[in-house]
């Protein structure tokens, strides 16, 4: 298993990764039926997990690039106070998965006897983007003579494109697979980037993934 968030790779897989998602069923009480059942969207989902940022490489370490261990909990305190959701990749293992995230919660710790390394617990909260919703407004002249309807419109939060520059050795099925955790998804990327040859791409090139 390897987790990505954004950019940042962690270092090592943890030992336990949580995912949940309440359904979509909530009790209701009516009062002339009593206690019913009644189905609305799903709940957001939670990830939570922890682990180690160690200050050396050990052989638990999977990551191509290891870095120091504050620069690990700097990224996270940024995402924790960010407006803008980063995406969480959970590759490899049963069940991978990708989606946008938010940093709900974010600690850390250090252990007597092991300078240098961190221990941390992350809980992260699914990001559903949402646009613009209208309302219809029904409204009457001023002489009262005629009537019409007007859209009122309200501006969310767009959803917010992915960007990923290649590195050397990179393939679309490797990135497809990173970013919504399947590899087979990666006509998708080449689509979106108007690429012709899905075998043709080059270190340095940015590529949006949606």
């Amino acid at each position: 298993m390897r987790i990505y968030l954004g950019e940042m790779e962690f270092p090592a897989a943890p030992e336990k990764l949580e995912a949940e998602r309440e359904g979509g069923w909530v009790k209701t009480e009516l009062e002339t039926l009593g206690e019913v059942l009644q189905y609305r969207p799903s709940r957001l989902k939670r990830v939570r997990f922890g682990g180690i940022f160690p200050g050396q490489r050990m052989g638990f370490v999977t990551a191509e690039t290891l870095l120091a261990p504050s620069r690990y909990a700097e990224i996270l305190e940024e995402a924790m106070n960010s407006r803008e959701p980063r995406r969480l990749v959970v590759s490899g293992g049963a069940a991978p998965f990708s989606m946008l995230a938010a940093v709900e919660s974010f600690s850390r710790r250090e252990q007597a006897g092991e300078d240098g390394d961190l221990y941390y617990s992350l809980t992260l909260r699914e990001y559903r983007p949402y646009g613009l919703q209208a309302a219809v407004v029904k409204v009457s002249s001023p002489d009262g003579r005629g009537s019409g309807t007007v859209s009122a419109g309200r501006s969310g939060t767009p959803a917010v494109p992915e960007q990923y520059t290649v590195r050397a050795g990179d393939t679309l099925w490797a990135i497809a697979k990173r970013y919504f955790g399947d590899g087979s998804r990666y006509p998708e990327i080449a689509a979106a980037n108007g690429i012709a040859n899905p075998n043709l791409i080059y270190p340095g090139q940015v590529l949006r993934i949606v």
